[in-house]
């Protein structure tokens, strides 16, 4: 099963979630070793939690959102280096359900 399907297959099968990421799997980019694997909370109360110690509780790149729900929502460039955080905690502010897959299902670059 691909990573985004998981991810797909998780926003099917629980429809009161909005948006869902997974851990991620950090690697050095000349040497493609992995440093080290994310711990992300799983629970949409940890999540927000999270968000409101000012901290990131899902990883960008790892999400997927529904429709539905990003298009009621924009970046804003003025937050730039920050504008990933905003917008997902505008959209925990109003009410939207966060889920993370505890596998880690991104790789990224550090």
């Amino acid at each position: 099963m691909s990573r985004d399907f998981k991810r797909l297959a998780f926003l099917e099968n629980n429809k009161e979630t909005d948006v869902v990421g997974s851990n991620v799997i950090y690697f050095h980019t000349d040497s493609g070793k992995e440093v080290f694997k994310s711990n992300f909370p799983t629970d949409h109360s940890s999540i927000e939690q999270t968000f409101i110690r000012g901290e990131h509780g899902v990883q960008h790149p790892s999400t997927m959102v529904r429709a539905v729900v990003m298009k009621k929502y924009k970046y804003i460039q003025e937050n730039f280096k920050a504008e990933d955080y905003e917008i997902f905690a505008r959209m925990i502010k109003d009410g939207h359900r966060f889920a993370n897959i505890a596998r880690p299902l991104t790789k990224m670059r550090i």
